[in-house]
């Protein structure tokens, strides 16, 4: 179960409220189209913005910087996969509750602030480089058998490489 995040600057952390983040979802959110069209379920599966913020309901994830739950859930499903250094090991966390039937519960009726980037570090480069890491450990874990992933995932890597961010 997780709480609406409020972020330092008083807005949703979206990251309390997201879907199962496929490749093309997460491609959608990193185009933009979930802020041009943040009402249309085809664009906004990333962070379920379709779905009605302030009732309690189901998601497929949620930010690590509050999730409750059990121990014996814990315990079952395992921890934190320690591949991550830091971003997405909640995701994966998430996706491993869902395999194991599990549902991940969003609750807008409890708040909490989460004052973001303070435990990271400073330099953006280093924090886009682990950033996009964690996210090809993600998707290497949970997609690496999809046929269209096993054809982008170089031409991911080499737009990456391009970038300057490997």
């Amino acid at each position: 179960i997780t709480p609406k995040i409020i972020s330092g600057d008083g807005e949703l952390d979206k990251g309390c409220h997201r879907g199962k983040t496929s490749l093309f979802d997460g491609l959608l959110y990193f185009c933009g189209f979930e802020k041009l069209f943040p009402r249309i379920k085809f664009f906004t599966q990333y962070h379920l913005l379709y779905k009605d913020l302030n009732t309690i309901h189901a998601v497929d994830a949620v930010s690590g910087s509050c999730f409750i739950t059990k121990l014996k859930y814990f315990k079952n499903v395992g921890f934190f996969d320690e591949r991550y250094f830091m971003y997405s090991e909640d995701m994966d966390l998430c996706m491993t509750y869902g395999e194991k039937g599990y549902k991940i519960i969003y609750n807008p009726t409890v708040e909490i602030i989460h004052y973001k980037y303070k435990s990271e570090m400073k330099n953006k480069k280093n924090r886009r480089k682990y950033l996009y890491n964690s996210f090809l450990i993600y998707y290497d874990k949970w997609y690496r058998d999809k046929f269209y992933y096993r054809i982008l995932r170089p031409f991911i890597f080499i737009f990456l490489k391009t970038a300057g961010i490997f």
